[in-house]
C-alpha cells in the first residue's frame, strides 16, 4: 500500500465511516448492555434515518472527489518533484512564520508548565491513579480557570505542522534549536494527554502526518503489510491502556478485578466499541429523525454561534427519543440539527474544500496548502465523533494560516524585500 493512501480522505474517510457503522450494526445491539448506562438505550434504526445517513455520506464523498478534480485541473505544475529535505529550496518555513508560531506557542508552554506541577503531584501518589476515576481525576484537578487559555491551545495543530515542516526542510546541524522545539512539542502533548485533552493531542499528532509523508517518506513509497499491522497494534494498545486508566479503573473497582486482568481489558475494549464508536452512529440515527433547530453553528464554535443566535433566535431541536449517555455523534447528525434541509449543501461545501485541500497538497508545491491540509486531515478522521470543521480547533489554525499567507504577500513586495531579510 502506498504511503499517500494513509492521508487520502477517500480511503481514510471511508474506512473510518464503515468501521464505525459496522461496529454499531454488529456489536452495539449485542454488547451495549455490558456498558454502564447503555442497557436502557434502544438500538435506533428507521428507514428515514438510514436513508438520510446514506445520502448525506454519498454527497460528502462525491463532493470530496469534485474538490479534488477541481484542484487537480487548476494548475499546470502537477506532479512536481520535491527534493527530500529541501534545505536550499523555496519550500521552507520563513522567519516570520516561525515567529508567529513561536508567539502562539509561548502562552501554551507557560500554562502547561504551571499545570506540570499538578501532574507531578498527582503521579507522586500512584495509589490515586488506581482509585476513583484514574487519569480522569487529573483532568478535574487541572481544569480550573480553563476558559481563557483554551484559545491558544486551539492553535496547536497549525503550530505542530509548521515546526515539522521547518524541521524536515532545514539542516538541523546549522539550527539545533529546532530539536529543542520538537522536544517541547512532544512534552506538551504528553502533558495534555495526561490532562485528558485527548482530542487536542489527536489533532496535533495527525496534523504532522501529511507533512511527514510528503517530505520524509514520499507519496509513492510502499508500506509493508507487517508495518501496517504493527502500527495498528500500537494504536489499539495505546487506546486500550489509555481507557483502562480511565474507565478501567472504575470497572475494576466495581467488579473487584485486578486493573490489568483479562476480564477488565475485555470490558474496557467493549466499552470503547460501544461508548466511543457504536454509540456515535446510534445517536446520529436519533438526531437524523429529529426536528432540526436551524441554529447553524449551535454545535460548533461560539465565535459564530453567539452573534447568530442573538440575531436569529433559532428554535430548540426536538429529539424523537432520549439518546442516553455518551453524547458524541457523527457530524452529519450535528449538521442536520443545525441546518436541517440545508445540511446537504453544508456537507457538499465541506467535502469540496477537503478534496481541494488534498489535491493541492498532493499535486502542488505550496507550503500554505500543505499547512491547510495538515489541519484539515484530523477532521477527516474525527468527523465521525465531532463537528470538527465548525470548532475552534480548526477555525483558529485556519485563520493563522490565512494570516501567514497575507503576511507573505505583503513581505514579498519589492519594498519589503529591500528592507527585510526573509531567508
Amino acid at each position: 500500500m502506498k504511503a499517500i493512501t494513509f492521508v487520502s480522505p477517500f480511503f481514510v474517510g471511508l474506512v473510518s465511516v464503515l468501521f464505525q457503522f459496522f461496529t454499531w450494526l454488529l456489536f452495539f445491539p449485542r454488547t451495549k448492555d455490558v456498558v454502564p448506562g447503555l442497557s436502557d438505550v434502544p438500538f435506533y434504526l428507521t428507514a428515514s434515518s438510514f436513508l438520510k445517513y446514506v445520502i448525506f455520506y454519498f454527497i460528502y464523498f462525491v463532493s470530496i472527489f469534485v474538490g479534488y478534480a477541481y484542484g487537480y485541473a487548476s494548475k499546470t505544475d502537477k506532479r512536481y518533484k520535491l527534493e527530500k529535505n529541501n534545505h536550499s529550496g523555496q519550500y521552507r518555513v520563513k522567519r516570520y512564520m516561525s515567529f508567529v508560531a513561536g508567539l502562539m506557542l509561548l502562552p501554551i508552554v507557560l500554562v502547561e508548565g504551571a499545570f506540570f506541577r499538578e501532574v507531578i503531584n498527582f503521579l507522586r501518589n500512584p495509589e490515586r491513579l488506581f482509585t476513583g476515576g484514574g487519569f480522569a481525576q487529573l483532568a478535574y484537578v487541572t481544569q480550573q480557570s480553563e476558559i481563557w487559555y483554551r484559545t491558544f491551545h486551539n492553535f496547536l495543530p497549525a503550530i505542530a505542522a509548521i515546526y515539522v515542516v521547518n524541521f524536515l526542510t532545514t539542516d538541523v546541524r546549522k539550527k539545533p534549536s529546532l530539536k529543542i522545539v520538537i522536544f517541547i512539542m512532544v512534552f506538551l502533548n504528553v502533558i495534555l494527554f495526561l490532562r485528558a485533552a485527548r482530542q487536542l493531542v489527536f489533532a496535533s499528532v495527525l496534523a504532522t502526518l501529511p507533512i511527514f509523508i510528503k517530505l520524509r517518506i514520499g507519496f509513492h513509497k510502499r508500506v509493508s503489510i507487517v508495518k501496517i499491522f504493527l502500527v495498528l497494534a500500537l494504536i489499539i494498545i495505546a487506546l486500550l491502556v489509555s481507557e483502562i486508566l480511565r474507565f478501567g479503573v472504575l470497572n475494576a473497582q466495581r467488579k473487584a478485578l485486578p486493573l490489568f486482568s483479562w476480564e477488565n481489558m475485555i470490558d474496557t475494549w467493549t466499552y470503547i466499541l460501544n461508548a466511543y464508536v457504536g454509540k456515535n452512529v446510534n445517536n446520529c440515527m436519533i438526531y437524523l429523525d429529529s426536528s432540526p433547530s436551524y441554529g447553524m453553528f449551535s454545535t460548533g464554535s461560539r465565535v459564530f454561534y453567539n452573534p447568530i443566535y442573538g440575531f436569529f433566535q433559532p428554535s430548540q431541536h426536538i429529539l424523537v427519543t432520549e439518546p442516553g449517555p455518551h453524547g458524541t455523534l457523527d457530524f452529519i447528525g450535528l449538521l442536520w440539527i443545525d441546518w436541517g434541509l440545508g445540511a446537504p449543501i453544508m456537507i457538499a461545501f465541506l467535502g469540496f474544500f477537503i478534496g481541494l485541500g488534498y489535491s493541492m497538497y498532493r499535486n502542488h508545491n505550496s507550503i500554505y496548502w500543505d499547512l491547510y491540509y495538515a489541519i484539515t486531515y484530523p477532521g477527516v478522521v474525527s468527523n465521525i465523533r465531532i463537528n470538527y470543521f465548525f470548532l475552534n480547533i480548526f477555525i483558529y489554525p485556519l485563520l493563522m494560516i490565512l494570516f501567514l499567507k497575507v503576511t507573505s504577500i505583503i513581505l514579498e513586495t519589492p519594498i519589503a524585500k529591500g528592507r527585510l531579510n526573509l531567508k
